[in-house]
């Protein structure tokens, strides 16, 4: 099961963009999955919000997440309550290769986000 949360397209492009790994994914979530879609778009990899709160309210900030079903939800909260003013764009994935093929195809096609 994959799934690519509809996210608008930021009303601006971002002053930041951050890539978020849930809690719980081996960091070849990263190295395998990301790896393509990270050297394309350079986001600032974090695993928490602690980093991006310092970022100055005045500058957008765009949050890909990556997570499984079983704890997206944890992550969009942990975001809503952190950084409501952040564009948040969600990807659910089930498996290491549904996120690569996902991922991957972003940098293909030079798409930063989601859908719009």
């Amino acid at each position: 099961m994959s799934e690519e949360q509809p996210t608008p397209v930021p009303k601006r492009a971002p002053d930041f963009h951050f890539l978020m790994f849930a809690p719980g994914l081996q960091t070849d979530w990263f190295f395998v999955a990301a790896r393509r879609y990270w050297q394309y778009f350079r986001p600032i990899v974090v695993d928490e919000t602690d980093l991006i709160a310092h970022i100055p309210p005045d500058k957008a900030v765009t949050i890909t997440t990556l997570a499984r079903s079983d704890t997206a939800s944890f992550l969009r909260d942990q975001i809503r309550q952190d950084l409501p003013d952040a564009q948040h764009d969600e990807l659910i994935y089930e498996t290491l290769e549904e996120a690569k093929a996902a991922l991957d195809a972003r940098a293909d096609s030079g798409a930063r986000f989601g859908p719009e």
